[in-house]
């Protein structure tokens, strides 16, 4: 029979619209039980306490299993217990109005199906269903984790089809389906997910959830441990061949990530050559996307393994003509884009990987990520953007402004090209552009590394295609310890250990604005351990900027052709090329510290007193490259007014 609700874990009695409701229940034994119950409550039943349930079902509609035992209720009956206590973090009684499943309905389908149940609460078992909902409803159980449904890899586990629907305290597990293995929502409502765990399901398009249309709001919870893949046997020889958002796949609509919650250790990967694998923890398209209050996508893989001619993009997210994505008090850690074996191979993004999209990150951190190619011997084998690949747009303009932000520690890894350890921007279509502002924040530890061609440490910036534009401007920031590495001494070539730009595409353009920014102790095994520039549509140029202490063979702080707009301190300008002006100090030491926190949101080089850098900047206020003063450094602190700023990110006081 459906087992009795436990009326001490809810911490209530039965109440007269419960009575109502034990008539439509699925046994009279249940009814029978819920009054025995009602006689011997208090007025006052005091503070929940453990109860334990047991429940036998021979008629078929239940499959549930106690989530303490792990029995399953199904045709052939079962016994089942479970302890409930009610009580502890994120726990709550059951509403009054509130369906009770297995007590009063014997499955969440029946009751969803009921037209009395607005609010559906589930017992402490594992549900073996997979729910459809058709309407507005709250599905939720007393306390987080204590309620699994089961999808039994017959499809997905809940499918929503219409209506506002709030899943809450919830594990959705096992399910299989060609999209949204856990979660499918094609509502153009709500669906809020809040304390709920989705994990170890599986589909080719959003492993954990499918969301299109409608809002998403993903509340203190982990989408974790699903899988986005594609069998050999699905491939279309004359199409596309894609699998996208091991965690998530959202499509139009918006999603909110908030309260702490983590899309983490999902994977997107593939047993069958020549195919595009994008977007371990998250995939978008035409999505707005919110991801802030200490959440976090991390630890998410896109992984090829033995697939020749594939490409993997967005270890942690993969955008497409999504018009915002915001990241605040946020973090992109430890995503990967992996591939072993064969040639042909071509890896972007390891913590995230954008065409046509707008982006900003506030006080976030991208860190810990990275693309990696190994054992490919033959043919292109090329890793670009270990923390972020940005694409141009042509009718959707990409662009990145990145403010109060870090970007560390993130790698480029291929046996023949890596370019971008941080960021790698590229415009791979005529007549696209690209615009990146960097604002008081700091790029450090990146590394692009490579047995042919390592490019850009720290930032990777090329205007490919014909008539294509990169525009980069960078604004009170620190570029430190970056570095462009070649593994073969003698063979491999490495430049720009900071930052590379080159512009190969036919009336191509790509331009570097520095203005108040510290670039020091980078390194490159070839050229430009600071800057390098490369060919003639490219322009660099500083404005109050420091290069000091960076290391290369060949132009230390800068190789190429840059172009000052005055007050810049250029510790060994040997392989620059420049109509310097009077008020630039070249061949100076400028005195740093080492990069530390010396206040404000990010890192940074301290000027240490005597510092040549100290008020020897412009005469009236420092500016940026419009002509607007900067009003403080880089942590926030004042600049010095009406008279001489110090030169680079960072202003003694």
């Amino acid at each position: 029979m459906p087992a009795p609700p436990p009326t001490a874990a809810r911490g209530r009695c039965p109440s007269a619209r419960a009575g109502l409701r034990r008539r439509r229940a699925a046994s009279v034994a249940a009814a029978l039980v819920y009054a025995l119950a009602a006689t011997s409550c208090f007025s006052d039943p005091g503070p929940p306490s453990d109860t334990t349930l047991s429940s036998t079902s021979g008629d078929g509609t239940t499959a549930a299993t106690s989530s303490e035992t792990g029995t399953t209720c199904g045709s052939g009956g079962c016994e089942t217990s479970a302890t409930t206590t009610g009580e502890g973090e994120g726990c709550e009684p059951a509403p009054e109005d509130a369906c009770l499943v297995p007590s009063e309905y014997p499955s969440i389908q029946e009751a969803l199906d009921s037209p009395f149940c607005d609010v559906i609460w589930l017992a402490p078992l594992v549900y073996s269903e997979n729910v459809v909902v058709n309407d507005d409803v709250t599905i939720a159980a007393t306390c987080p984790g204590t309620a699994t449904i089961d999808g039994g890899a017959q499809g997905s586990a809940i499918t929503i089809e219409f209506g506002d629907v709030l899943l809450r305290n919830l594990v959705i597990t096992n399910g299989l389906a060609e999209s949204g293995g856990g979660v499918r929502s094609n509502s153009s409502d709500s669906v809020t997910l809040e304390r709920v765990r989705v994990s170890g399901n599986t589909a080719r398009f959003g492993g954990g959830v499918y969301h299109q249309y409608g809002v998403l709001v993903i509340d203190d919870s982990e989408i974790t441990g699903n899988t986005a893949t594609i069998a050999e046997e699905d491939i279309n020889e004359l199409g596309a061949n894609t699998a996208s958002g091991g965690g998530l796949y959202a499509y139009v609509g918006s999603v909110e990530l908030r309260g702490g919650s983590s899309i983490n250790s999902n994977t997107v990967t593939s047993g069958a050559p020549q195919l595009e694998l994008r977007g371990g923890g998250l995939f978008a398209e035409g999505t707005m996307i919110v991801i802030h209050d200490d959440a976090e996508v991390d630890g998410n893989t896109v992984e090829i393994e033995g697939l020749e001619g594939s490409v993997g993009r967005g270890g942690g997210l993969a955008l497409f003509k999504v018009p915002a994505l915001n990241i605040e008090s946020a973090r992109v850690t430890n995503n990967e884009v992996l591939a072993t074996g064969d040639d042909g191979l071509v890896l972007e993004g390891g913590g995230l990987w954008s065409l046509q999209s707008e982006l900003s990150l506030q006080s976030a951190e991208v860190s810990g990520n990275r693309v990696e190619i190994t054992d490919a011997l033959l043919g292109t084998r090329v890793a670009s953007g270990g923390g972020l690949l940005l694409g141009g747009g042509d009718v959707f303009m990409s662009r990145l402004t990145m403010t109060e932000s870090s970007l560390t520690s993130n790698l480029a890894i291929s046996p023949g090209d890596a370019s971008g350890g941080g960021i790698a921007a590229v415009t791979g279509v005529a007549d696209q552009e690209l615009r990146i502002f960097l604002i008081a924040s700091t790029l450090e530890g990146n590394r692009a590394e490579a047995e042919a061609f390592a490019t850009g440490g720290g930032i990777f910036a090329s205007a490919t295609a014909n008539a294509s534009t990169v525009v980069i401007a960078a604004r009170n920031s620190t570029l430190s310890g970056n570095r462009a590495e070649g593994v073969l001494v003698g063979l491999s070539s490495a430049e720009g250990g900071a930052v590379f730009l080159e512009a190969p595409g036919t009336d191509g353009s790509t331009t570097l604005q520095l203005s108040s920014v510290t670039i020091a102790s980078n390194t490159s095994d070839s050229r430009g351990g600071g800057l390098r520039t490369s060919g003639s549509g490219v322009t660099a140029t500083l404005r109050n900027t420091l290069l000091s202490g960076n290391l290369a063979d060949d132009g230390p702080d800068c190789s190429g052709t840059v172009v000052s707009d005055d007050n810049n301190l250029i510790a060994d300008d040997t392989g620059c090329t420049a109509a310097f002006d009077i008020s630039d100090k070249l061949g100076v030491d400028p005195s740093l510290a080492p990069i530390n926190n010396n206040g404000g949101a990010t890192r940074t080089h301290a000027l240490m007193a005597g510092s040549a850098a100290v008020d020897a900047g412009a005469l009236t206020d420092c500016s940026d490259e419009t002509g607007a003063p900067l009003a403080t450094d880089q942590r926030g602190l004042p600049r010095e007014s009406g008279g001489r700023c110090d030169i680079g990110a960072y202003e003694r006081q």
